[in-house]
């Protein structure tokens, strides 16, 4: 069986504006410019790319959607202090949610406080509309907020990346896999290579397809790792979203069969295409890259994006294991440059 993972990287490979700062900014220009132009009076190239793009009912409709959302305001407090190249909302998210995690702890009543105030607990307790916000009705707040979100990611991939040119690399039509294992949003990959692969493949969009139906948008609990989970936390997390929303998970039948497969010759191969590897995914990654019948290669574009890859990995595996797995007298996970076309 061979399988191809990719994530993220795999869209910006195909020069799609998949990353969570391109999404921000078109954000940002709408809480700016709230009537839209079909030529607005920006140097955001990208923002004016959507507005032709989208039809003015979808506009308006993301309009709604982002113009006085939590989360959005708050990871673009975050882009302005740390930089238009910061990209990681899953990490803020668990970042904010064990904060107040840890806030809850302390406090001495159910009244939610904060040791510093910020935008983001200001609008939490202006949404709650209640002179005394309960940290229950922080965390409801909050999620309802994710939900938001989460529906104009949605729409931004539906009514303009999905629209958007797409040149095929010649990595994917050389290269024939059985499987797909997805952690994007989009159906690049499917809607642009199903030509060249067997007549069994099989896909698996483990966070959902914006053309379909609810996404994914969490991190990995550190929590569980302790032998607890904790109540108002666990909606934001992905284990719990998956399965709430159904998302893909063929990929553990993939994973049963490779295990239980009784033949000598067959040597399954998993190829790894755009993922960071981090630990917002660990709990899928270690399925595949623990599995010993299963050759992982992970392919990089530079020395540095190389080395990030291992760093995460370390994380992912644990240090001793990533050695062993990648450095041992046997290797079964290795590294490949990737060729430009």
């Amino acid at each position: 069986m061979r399988i191809l993972l990719i994530g993220n990287g795999f869209d910006r490979a195909h020069n799609l504006p998949t990353l969570y700062s391109d999404l921000l900014g078109i954000c940002k220009e709408i809480m700016e410019n709230q009537v839209r132009t079909h030529f607005p009076p920006t140097q955001n190239a990208r923002f004016e790319d959507f507005c032709k793009v989208v039809t003015d009912e979808e506009y308006d409709k993301f309009r709604k959607l982002v113009v006085s959302n939590c989360w959005i305001t708050h990871f673009l407090d975050v882009m302005d202090s740390l930089g238009p190249k910061w990209i990681d909302f899953e990490a803020e998210i668990q970042s904010v949610i064990q904060s107040i995690n840890k806030a809850k702890e302390k406090a001495t009543s159910e009244r939610f406080a904060m040791e510093r105030t910020t935008r983001l607990t200001n609008e939490v307790k202006r949404k709650c509309s209640s002179s005394k916000t309960t940290f229950k009705s922080a965390f409801s707040c909050l999620k309802n907020e994710l939900d938001s979100l989460t529906q104009a990611m949605q729409l931004y991939f539906c009514s303009y990346v999905s629209r958007l040119p797409v040149e095929k690399k010649n990595l994917f039509i050389q290269n024939q896999f059985d499987k797909l294992l997805s952690f994007n949003y989009t159906m690049t990959y499917s809607e642009n290579y199903i030509e060249y692969v067997p007549e069994e493949f099989e896909c698996c969009y483990i966070h959902g397809v914006a053309d379909y139906g609810d996404l994914v948008l969490g991190y990995d609990d550190h929590y569980l790792e302790e032998g607890k989970a904790i109540l108002d936390s666990v909606p934001f997390e992905k284990y719990y979203q998956r399965i709430v929303k159904r998302t893909h998970n063929n990929y553990l039948k993939w994973i049963y069969d490779i295990e239980n497969f009784d033949g000598e010759d067959e040597e399954s191969e998993l190829y790894i295409f755009g993922h960071s590897l981090a630990a917002s995914d660990g709990d899928i990654l270690r399925m595949f890259l623990e599995c010993k019948k299963i050759r992982t290669h992970i392919y990089y574009r530079d020395e540095m994006d190389r080395a990030e890859k291992v760093a995460n990995l370390a994380i992912v595996l644990g240090p001793e294991k990533l050695i062993k797995l990648a450095g041992g007298m046997e290797k079964w996970i290795d590294f490949l440059p990737i060729e430009e076309d």
